[in-house]
This record gives structure tokens, C-alpha cells and sequence, in this order.
């Protein structure tokens, strides 16, 4: 996903300074196999690294606005260090709360200060083409990051597992938006 802030200049319709969304969904699933009953306690998400740093633009990680559980991508939104959802009866992403037997987490990799498109066009379309508009590349805008999640059971088993990720895939420049789906078993939960 693209996005941009429309900038107050009158020399162009359209000043965009633009940014470069990478959304991530989580999808915590109870094992079918897994015949015992366990709660989960909490979910921490933490140790992100920008393992390659793309070619243009500054990585930043964000939650969804706890408004309108959408992105605005505004300071206080900001993840530093880590997130921690709580188990719960059911998942609150406003209180940072997961039901206890699985739930959905979402976190936004934003590449920002790419660039700033200028036009008169009366329409515009945010995605990844506006990119390429400013002459930038696929090779440009990719990068890799890594973190751990961590999941702690109240009978006091604790799971974790490092995830890997080069974003965006594909050719988002030239289709505008991109996505992939990682397996689950591409992702290894240790109990430690």
C-alpha cells in the first residue's frame, strides 16, 4: 500500500511527500491436534531489526490507531521496543487484548521520506506505481526485517519463534500493490 500527505503548495494540484505501507497480519491459531486446554497469558512481540535498510527512505513500525483500529501512523502509535497484547476473553486490539485461545495481531512496517510526487492530474491513484512516477525502483524500496513473538500460557509454558520478512514482494512498482502469505509451518514456535 502507498500513501501520502498532501502538502499546502499552490504551484501543483496534487504535492505529495510519499510513504510506503508493509502490513502485517498475525493470525494466532489453537493447534486442533493439541488435546489439552491451555490459555494463552500474553503475546509479545519484540527484537525487531532492520536487517537490510532499504536503498531510499527510514523504516518505522506502527500499531493500528486505537480509535478506529485503522493506521495513522502517528507518534503515539509508534512501536519502539516491543508490543504486548494480554489474554483475554475475547481480542481487543484497542486495549491490546487477544482472546485467549488465539486471535489477530497487526503491525505496519512504514518506509517513509521517499520522495514527493507533484502533479495537476485531477485524479491520482495511491499505490506503489506512484513510485516508479518519482523514479524509483523495486530495489529501492525493499528491505528485510526480523522479530520475535513470544507467547506465554498461564500454566506457564512459554513459545517463541523468529520471523523473517523482505518487504514488499513482488513487483510493486509496476502492479501497485503486492502480497504473500507466509505458511505457519515456515514459522517455528521453541518452547523455552
Amino acid at each position: 500500500m502507498l500513501d501520502g500527505t498532501q502538502e499546502d503548495l499552490p504551484e501543483s494540484k496534487w504535492n505529495l511527500n510519499l510513504i510506503q505501507n508493509n502490513d502485517i497480519y498475525i493470525d494466532i491459531i489453537k493447534d486442533k491436534n493439541y488435546g489439552k486446554e491451555e490459555i494463552i497469558d500474553k503475546v509479545i512481540i519484540d527484537n525487531f531489526k532492520i536487517e537490510d535498510e532499504p536503498k531510499k527512505g527510514e523504516i518505522k513500525i506502527y500499531r493500528p490507531d486505537s480509535q478506529n483500529l485503522s493506521f495513522t501512523n502517528k507518534e503515539e502509535y509508534k512501536i519502539e521496543n516491543e508490543i504486548e497484547y494480554k489474554g483475554s476473553e475475547k481480542s481487543d486490539l484497542n486495549n491490546l487484548e487477544i482472546a485467549n485461545q488465539g486471535g489477530l495481531i497487526i503491525l505496519r512496517f512504514v518506509n517513509q521520506d521517499l520522495g514527493n510526487y507533484k502533479t495537476d492530474e485531477d485524479e491520482i491513484i495511491h499505490d506503489g506505481t506512484l513510485l516508479g512516477k518519482i523514479g524509483l525502483t523495486n530495489e529501492d524500496v525493499q528491505f528485510k526485517v526480523s522479530f520475535d513473538i513470544s507467547i506465554e500460557l498461564n500454566s506457564g509454558k512459554k513459545y517463541k519463534a523468529s520471523v523473517n520478512i523482505e518487504m514488499p514482494i513482488g513487483n510493486l512498482i509496476g502492479e501497485g500493490t503486492t502480497n504473500t502469505q507466509i505458511n505457519g509451518n515456515d514459522i517455528v514456535f521453541k518452547r523455552y
